[in-house]
């Protein structure tokens, strides 16, 4: 662990034992708290995978969240926004993005010992077929080919491939994420299509973790009633990043076509990358409203007044595979810490 990180741990864990984190609760108790997970895997990825949180912290997550929060659904969080409904004290609801198989053999089980009940925001045009996300095969390329002893050729991104020259993996793939998702769909395509071809990639290897979830797998876990299910888009495109013409089938179509696979109404929406005025701006969220959406969610980092915060870019606390997850920065983290600096942003958001 870096020295920056090893400072900030340190200083979680003195905050902790002064009890901190309690008087965070208690000034933030009226605010709902939104926990933002993706992958839970049993497998140990290495380098490690931000999006694949292992199975036992998150199991001491939803645990000590259960017994210091109120779970709520995410029913009950649009009925406060659209009713006035109150929520309880500490109320806290727990959601996964893009709907990974894993949310169903891995975090599932979980959530339903603790009876914790969840929502995940699926893309639904990746639903039920065997598709990764580009972001995931990327990865998934890079460490094959180092343990295959594959050299690729990263030229055209000279950090990148220095980082990869060097073994350090996750750096290179960072950096070509960053560089791959701001540029056009077609430019990023070919670039992708030029790496990938590179490398031999056991796909089979990875479903149970990258792979996406079946509407069969969808349908039961609606069925048990813990699980809710939101949209988050067709094919998982940042939205600023996308024509009018696209828009509509990104937030429409998909819309219309997963009331199709549950038979029912669906009315909530989680937002690619997700950052307000670089991923969605203000313009995105009166078009979900037009089209029938009473909420959506956002990256930004804080916790929402459901009285006073725009209902379209709710805010949540990230959850991932590295600091955000160590135990004393992440029970700082959901109680309030980053409340802070999420209302210098709050102005802005909520115009």
């Amino acid at each position: 662990m870096r020295v920056g990180k090893l400072i900030k741990l340190s200083i979680c864990r003195m905050l902790q034992l002064i009890g901190a984190d309690r008087l965070m609760r208690f000034t933030f108790r009226n605010r709902l708290l939104v926990v933002m997970y993706h992958g839970v895997t049993v497998v140990d990825h290495q380098p490690p995978v931000w999006t694949q949180l292992p199975s036992h912290i998150f199991e001491k997550q939803i645990k000590w969240l259960s017994r210091n929060f109120t779970p709520v659904t995410l029913s009950e969080v649009v009925a406060a926004i659209t009713h006035g409904k109150d929520l309880p004290s500490n109320s806290v609801l727990i959601t996964f993005d893009d709907g990974l198989k894993n949310n169903y053999t891995v975090a599932y089980p979980v959530m339903k010992k603790y009876q914790v009940p969840g929502a995940i925001f699926l893309t639904v045009d990746f639903t039920g077929t065997d598709r990764f996300f580009w972001v995931d095969e990327l990865y998934m390329t890079l460490v094959e080919a180092r343990q295959q002893g594959n050299t690729i050729n990263l030229s055209f991104l000279p950090a990148a491939d220095n980082h990869f020259k060097k073994d350090q993996i996750w750096d290179a793939y960072y950096v070509m994420v960053e560089f791959l998702k701001r540029i056009p769909e077609l430019e990023r395509k070919e670039r992708l299509k030029f790496i990938f071809d590179q490398v031999s990639l056991n796909r089979q290897k990875y479903q149970n973790d990258f792979g996406l979830l079946s509407w069969n797998d969808v349908k039961r876990m609606e069925n048990e009633r813990l699980m809710e299910f939101g949209c988050h888009t067709a094919t998982h495109q940042i939205l600023t990043s996308i024509s009018d013409e696209n828009l509509k089938d990104e937030l429409l179509g998909s819309k219309q076509r997963m009331e199709e696979k549950l038979g029912h109404k669906v009315n909530t929406f989680c937002y690619p990358n997700g950052g307000f005025g670089v991923d969605y701006l203000a313009k995105h969220r009166e078009l979900l409203h037009s089209v029938g959406y009473d909420c959506a969610f956002s990256t930004n980092s804080g916790m929402f007044n459901v009285r006073t915060d725009h209902p379209f870019s709710i805010p949540r606390i990230a959850a991932g595979n590295d600091l955000s997850s160590a135990e004393a920065f992440f029970k700082l983290n959901v109680s309030g810490l980053n409340e802070w600096s999420y209302r210098k942003l709050r102005p802005l958001i909520n115009r």
